[in-house]
């Protein structure tokens, strides 16, 4: 069952409840709940200028350069309450809620807006053609080298696994830790964007095709409290709207209020602007701690807390199989070409009949087929702040829980 604003509505008096008892968001930003006559009249609005500026997913442009091509026109484009769109914060801030509108509501393409603020991702999971296979070059005519393709350990490592991180500060720590286990590393400012979750996170996990597991890290404070469930938020609705059975899982992993108080972390001020102070620091304690006081007190928590969750969805076997595998085809197709090779020591001359032979080197390579490993970790659904086996209402009652709220179970 997918879940919109009119669904949401029903379950409410269904159950006797408020709308928001049913919503992990603010009910402006909850993707659930885009279907507003609101939402309507600004999505419209946003398409139609979109449409009008000639972008589409194939030119698809950052919201930067939509509000100043908005900005631009003459006559002034006219917002739905009749006032001129004008380069201001107010009007930038509407065309912001206006696309975010429009694209959850499938006015304009979710693939139709690039995200240029925060950087690529770190892509060490790779998928290529599984199917084996071999290339000879022919550089050097005594050793021509031997390139094998299609062994790959990506594809068979039985879970896809990302890390994301709310600052690229850690790099140094988590860039060779992913490298190490074949994971991506995700890294970004502020919320994370519809891009980067409905767009390029489904790409990944598309290609992938195997059970997803997502660990994230950020700051303890009101924004890294309430960012991962934002981001699993996108998800969850990406996968409702998919027509796909996906297994995803994704569990805040640093910091979380039990590190910060067996370190015994400094925590500083929250920001007096930040509207969530009150609620955070009523379920969690007073201020706010940075992931980097982690790294400066105690250099290499960081690492320990990230290599035990990754290295529990790591097989070193699969990784070894691939491995012994590739070597063994590569010794096989060898062993083929060092007796052609060997007949042409001297014979220079003979050089293209030699590569005619080399080109028609026969060996069965579907016979170093790795099949996938299969998954053996016994997981305690708890652990998961987001979890594709829940219901509504239980994931919604753990995203109450997860953010400190008391009876976090919506429904009596």
């Amino acid at each position: 069952m997918s879940y919109d604003y009119e669904t949401l509505k029903e379950m409410a008096a269904e159950y006797g409840m408020r709308v928001n008892d049913l919503l992990a968001l603010a009910p402006k930003n909850d993707p659930f709940y885009t279907g507003t006559p609101a939402d309507w009249s600004r999505g419209r609005w946003f398409a139609a200028i979109y449409d009008a500026a000639g972008f589409s997913s194939s030119r698809a442009p950052h919201l930067r350069r939509i509000h100043y091509w908005t900005v631009s026109q003459s006559p002034a484009v006219a917002m739905p309450d009749g006032k001129p769109y004008e380069n201001t914060q107010r009007c930038w801030e509407y065309l912001q809620e206006a696309a975010k509108a429009a694209r959850y509501l499938q006015l304009v393409p979710l693939d139709g807006i690039v995200d240029n603020k925060n950087p690529q991702p770190h892509v060490n999971a790779l998928y290529w053609d599984d199917t084996p296979g071999y290339e000879i070059q022919v550089p050097d005519l005594t050793e021509p080298a031997i390139d094998i393709q299609g062994i790959y350990t990506s594809n068979i490592q039985p879970y896809h696994v990302e890390i994301w991180c709310e600052k690229s500060t850690m790099n140094d720590v988590l860039l060779p830790l992913c490298e190490q286990y074949g994971a991506n590393l995700v890294t970004f400012e502020g919320e994370v964007s519809i891009t980067s979750v409905c767009v390029s996170f489904m790409d990944r996990i598309d290609e992938a095709e195997k059970p997803v597991r997502v660990f994230y890290i950020s700051d303890f404070d009101p924004a890294g409290n309430s960012m991962p469930v934002a981001m699993a938020r996108k998800v969850e609705y990406a996968i409702d709207q998919a027509d796909y059975n996906y297994d995803v899982k994704i569990k805040p992993i640093a910091l979380t209020a039990a590190q910060v108080k067996t370190y015994q972390l400094p925590r500083i001020p929250i920001k007096e602007t930040e509207s969530r102070a009150k609620s955070f620091e009523q379920a969690f304690g007073t201020g706010a701690v940075e992931l980097d006081a982690l790294e400066a007190l105690y250099p290499g928590t960081l690492a320990r807390i990230v290599r035990a969750e990754l290295s529990t969805y790591y097989s070193h076997d699969a990784a070894q199989e691939a491995f012994d595998r590739a070597s063994a085809l590569r010794q096989a197709v060898a062993e083929r070409v060092a007796v052609i090779t060997s007949r042409y020591t001297a014979e220079i001359e003979a050089l293209h009949k030699m590569q005619d032979e080399l080109k028609a080197v026969d060996v069965d390579a579907s016979e170093f087929y790795v099949d996938r490993f299969e998954p053996d970790v016994d997981e305690y659904d708890e652990d998961w702040l987001f979890s594709s086996d829940r219901d509504y209402l239980d994931q919604i009652a753990k995203y109450k829980a997860h953010k400190g709220y008391k009876n976090s179970d919506p429904v009596s």
